[in-house]
């Protein structure tokens, strides 16, 4: 984000929905990691069932965040400066949906810099293997590179794939990085997480 830029606020009303559904996850860690929660399929319900109430309010703030083609452009200008981004030559990147981070700037961007670009919905897919980055979006994450997704369970399943070498980097807009998230023992997180304003860890 460029010095003395500002963007508008957020309705406070999306912020308490996204804020009370990530209350609700910690509590219920906690609560098992004391063993005080019943677990077994009772747990394994509640925490699905609190990753769709995080799925519906994030994506609720995210269709009213205001700016969106600024807040976008400004965390590209942070992708596009990591050491490992400008070194890939095999790019994985993603078209974007509604109130994802617009990803048209990027792909361009590869294209000028002579990257080999795939997506996620190419038939047939690059091998995992041949990638040198990977950029991944998300519905969440937290600073540490947790990540929760839409729920189809595509990156879950991709990013063991990859080498050990390839970068994996997520954006998302500020809104959407939260303290905790309801993750599973087999989650991958990412190596690193870009928003409009910060970059983690």
């Amino acid at each position: 984000m460029h010095q003395g830029q500002r963007f508008p606020q957020l309705p406070q009303a999306g912020l308490r929905r996204v804020s009370n559904a990530n209350d609700r996850w910690i509590q219920t860690y906690r609560a098992a990691a004391t063993g005080t929660y019943p677990g077994g399929v009772e747990a394994a319900s509640d925490r699905q069932e609190t990753k769709q109430v995080m799925r519906r309010a994030i994506s609720e703030l995210r269709r009213v965040l205001p700016d969106q083609p600024t807040r976008s452009i400004a965390l590209w200008l942070t992708v596009t400066s990591l050491p490992e981004v400008r070194q890939a030559a095999s790019v994985l990147a993603y078209t974007s949906l509604r109130g994802e981070p617009d990803s048209a700037p990027f792909v361009a961007w590869c294209h000028e810099s002579g990257k080999r670009v795939a997506f996620p919905e190419d038939d047939p897919l690059p091998d995992p293997a041949t990638f040198d980055l990977v950029i991944v979006p998300g519905v969440a994450f937290t600073e540490r590179g947790a990540r929760l997704g839409r729920g189809g369970g595509w990156y879950d399943r991709l990013l063991p794939q990859l080498r050990a070498d390839c970068a994996t980097v997520g954006v998302a807009f500020d809104i959407q990085v939260l303290p905790e998230l309801p993750v599973e023992p087999h989650d991958v997180p990412v190596d690193v997480v870009v928003t409009e304003t910060h970059t983690y860890p």
